[in-house]
């Protein structure tokens, strides 16, 4: 990936809302937060730092045992993560025994499928725009033609 791209409303009256990360919360519809790959431990560490020293309140580096993050928010309050993997899951075949990595009791239903036949038996179908109208119309929102 060589990039993120952010999109918001202008001249658009929107509630808003902030939310730490992993914390579940009714109101945050699209998804819990986004993580961004750093290079290595040192990188991580800077980070942390220059966002400290621009007042950015910022976790302490959290060890999940194959990756270490530190967690924060945009100005926007979206919630954000910058992570660096200590043990790199790709590059090799998987091993849904290694339980450094798949060590959740209750997996999603497509990790079980994967762990216990190797493949998916389906994939979910996705109707965006349909969707979203169906979500609008829910809401009493009537969009233009």
């Amino acid at each position: 990936m060589k990039g993120v791209a952010f999109f918001e409303y202008t001249d658009q009256q929107l509630d808003s809302f902030a939310k730490p990360a992993g914390v579940p919360y009714a109101r945050a519809a699209q998804f819990d937060h986004l993580s961004l790959h750093l290079p290595d431990e040192d990188a991580l560490i800077r980070l942390r730092d220059r966002l400290k020293a621009h007042g950015c309140e910022v976790t302490d580096v959290i060890d999940h045992g194959f990756l270490r993050s530190i967690y924060f928010s945009d100005p926007n309050g979206i919630a954000l993560e910058a992570s660096w993997w200590t043990l790199d899951p790709t590059g090799r075949p998987v091993d849904y025994s290694d339980e450094r990595l798949f060590a959740d009791p209750d997996p999603v239903p497509a990790v079980r499928e994967l762990r216990d036949d190797g493949r998916l038996h389906h994939t979910v179908a996705t109707r965006l725009v349909d969707g979203i109208i169906e979500d609008l119309g829910r809401e009493g929102i009537t969009l233009e033609p």
